[in-house]
């Protein structure tokens, strides 16, 4: 009699493990077919279908050559995106699966862009704002394409018309460093630094261009003033000294200008001890 009950309660036991187990098969297939007649519908009622772009209010103008970047290249940079499948089978052309994080990274891979803000409306339009990056400088490369600086030192973009920024400040590379030597880009940092926020106490004194080539193996900065004469830097010295060098010669040696006629450098690289000729 015991064994009999055993044997039914096994029996039982067994059966309830075989319907949990048929159970969770058909709730499982019911979600993936679910899931799957979801990913139909929002294809049909869901797809993007007007896409508006705005440029940052403060960055307009009335010539548009002026811009780095087009709002129609932000438009088709965005259709790329949609076009890029997921789940072997679906674009992400839907407002649900077109992530507003997954946009952002994708278009500020363009270094000509500065910031991006995404909206979302319902069902089917897509908002999105953004700013470029203002040129701080533009950069010649020894061997290579002229490119647009950021004020933060980074290469923006090929530079495609320099007479529309022929006011802005223009360092020469002339070493043959990759754009990976540290050298290389403090020197830039330090170039594009001086032709932004040096100030002489003589207004009429100013540099627009800087060089950075190579003496004996050493890095050397040269900024051309707006008067002819060069003034040499060390870049990987301290150049707040070098800096307080140049006008101190200037303030006390060289402060009238018949005194600058025929001026050819000031060199700052010794520390101390300043050269000019």
């Amino acid at each position: 009699m015991w064994r009999k009950r055993k044997d039914k309660k096994y029996y039982l036991y067994k059966a309830e493990k075989r319907y949990k187990k048929q159970l969770t098969l058909i709730i499982f297939l019911l979600i993936i077919a679910s899931f799957i007649s979801f990913l139909f519908w929002q294809q049909k009622y869901l797809t993007i279908e007007q896409i508006i772009i705005h440029r940052d209010n403060k960055q307009m103008n009335n010539q548009d050559e002026n811009y780095l970047i087009s709002e129609q290249e932000i438009s088709d940079y965005i259709k790329k995106i949609m076009q890029k499948k997921f789940l072997f089978f679906f674009h992400q052309n839907t407002i649900l699966s077109l992530t507003k994080s997954k946009i952002k990274k994708e278009l500020l891979k363009d270094h000509r862009l500065q910031e991006i803000k995404i909206e979302k409306k319902w069902p089917k339009k897509l908002i999105v704002n953004f700013s470029e990056k203002q040129p701080a400088a533009l950069i010649s490369i020894l061997g290579d394409k002229d490119y647009y600086l950021s004020s933060t030192g980074q290469l923006i973009s090929p530079a495609v018309n320099i007479l529309r920024h022929i006011n802005l400040p223009l360092i020469s590379d002339k070493t043959s460093l990759t754009w990976q030597d540290p050298r290389l880009i403090k020197s830039i940092d330090v170039a594009l630094n001086l032709l932004q926020k040096i100030q002489f106490n003589n207004k009429d004194i100013n540099f627009q261009t800087a060089e950075i080539d190579t003496d004996q193996g050493v890095i050397r900065l040269k900024l051309r003033s707006n008067e002819g004469w060069q003034a040499f830097f060390l870049p990987t010295e301290d150049i707040n000294q070098q800096v307080a060098n140049l006008k101190f010669v200037l303030d006390n040696y060289l402060s009238d200008p018949k005194s600058r006629v025929g001026l050819e450098y000031i060199d700052l690289r010794f520390g101390n001890r300043i050269f000019y000729k």
